[in-house]
């Protein structure tokens, strides 16, 4: 099969032979030839133009698939990073959660045995003899004991933790746990008589359950639990 070139240079060699064979006073035929040659090369041409732009735009279509693919992969892997991202930074806020909630509970727990410490010392009655030798002793570490208590005050309330109110309100299960009943009659049944242990509330949640004595009437028939530990 000819190319297009080798198909014009013959399209031109029978033009020049017709050329030769025609006289010069046949005027007519040779514009006639050259019209047809004009024609075959514009035709040509513009089969050519068209095959090209036909090539172009293929070529530009699988380019711009070609690019499509990939913005897809990045904004699929965008998406897939953000994800991850989103899980790491939810599990660091929780270990963080987690380890101050560990914290603040040591705290608390420390706070419970100096507490009981402090009382302890408060009943304590040295002997006779030693009773004026040692009181300005226990007193200095009672005041030590008291300063170091209301500074773990201060410690948990600046994370927010506060004491629940128990001694005198009515039980709530809620937020307290009785451990103990115990009836005066002179207080109302339902009452907290005694802080067992005291409980906490986190930026007014629930952070740890008091447990308390409670008051109970045996002549009333409203039901108290007792949840023991």
């Amino acid at each position: 099969m000819q190319s297009k070139n080798e198909q014009l240079l013959s399209q031109f060699k029978d033009f020049l032979l017709q050329g030769e064979q025609l006289s010069p006073e046949n005027n007519d035929a040779i514009e006639k030839a050259s019209k047809q040659i004009d024609l075959y090369q514009l035709f040509s041409e513009l089969f050519a133009l068209k095959t090209e732009v036909k090539k172009d735009a293929r070529q530009q279509k699988e380019t711009v698939a070609h690019f499509t693919r990939i913005l897809d992969t990045l904004q699929n892997s965008n998406n897939q990073l953000t994800q991850e991202l989103g899980k790491a930074e939810k599990q660091r806020e929780n270990a963080i959660i987690q380890a101050k909630k560990d914290l603040l509970e040591g705290i608390i727990d420390l706070n419970d045995r100096l507490e009981a410490t402090l009382i302890s010392m408060e009943h304590f009655k040295p002997p006779f003899m030693e009773r004026k030798a040692s009181r300005e002793f226990h007193k200095g570490i009672q005041q030590g004991l008291a300063m170091t208590l209301r500074r773990i005050e201060q410690l948990l309330n600046s994370h927010d933790i506060t004491p629940v109110e128990t001694i005198g309100k009515a039980v709530n299960p809620h937020t307290m746990r009785v451990t103990e009943l115990r009836e005066e009659a002179k207080q109302p049944d339902g009452i907290v008589l005694e802080e067992i242990r005291r409980g906490y509330l986190h930026q007014s949640k629930l952070f740890r359950l008091a447990e308390v004595v409670a008051n109970k009437h045996h002549n009333n028939e409203k039901e108290i639990h007792l949840n023991a530990k």
